[in-house]
């Protein structure tokens, strides 16, 4: 059973949103926007690219990264989430995680073919 804890941080006028599930004290989800962040996704909303890296940092974690291309065409990472595993459940968790912060729909997301995105959107 996942116990979930949520903290939204407020530290010298930035705020920070940071979500993470753990089980028996062991992390399972974990996600983070700072203020920046926060506001460039709200910015640039209209094109989405999502993708993650397979067990490539030292906590064997797969990370999302979600990036936006900005008005001069550059791109701009808005959210890192590190997950269990790459299922839906996880996948929905972090895109749910991640629409919390928004103001707006994107309107166009770009991912690669993994099923469990395509599914969790």
């Amino acid at each position: 059973m996942y116990t979930m804890y949520t903290t939204c941080l407020v530290f010298t006028q930035r705020k920070y949103f940071f979500k993470f599930t753990e089980q028996n004290k062991q992390l399972k989800n974990l996600c983070f926007m700072t203020n920046r962040m926060i506001n460039l996704a709200n910015l640039y909303f209209d094109v989405l690219i999502i993708d993650t890296t397979h067990k490539t940092n030292r906590f064997n974690l797969p990370l999302l990264d979600i990036i936006a291309v900005n008005n001069l065409g550059k791109s701009v990472t808005i959210f890192i989430a590190l997950l269990e595993n790459q299922k839906k459940e996880s996948f929905v968790w972090a895109l749910d995680s991640f629409a919390s912060q928004l103001t707006n729909k994107p309107l166009l997301i770009f991912s690669d073919e993994e099923e469990a995105i395509i599914s969790g959107k």
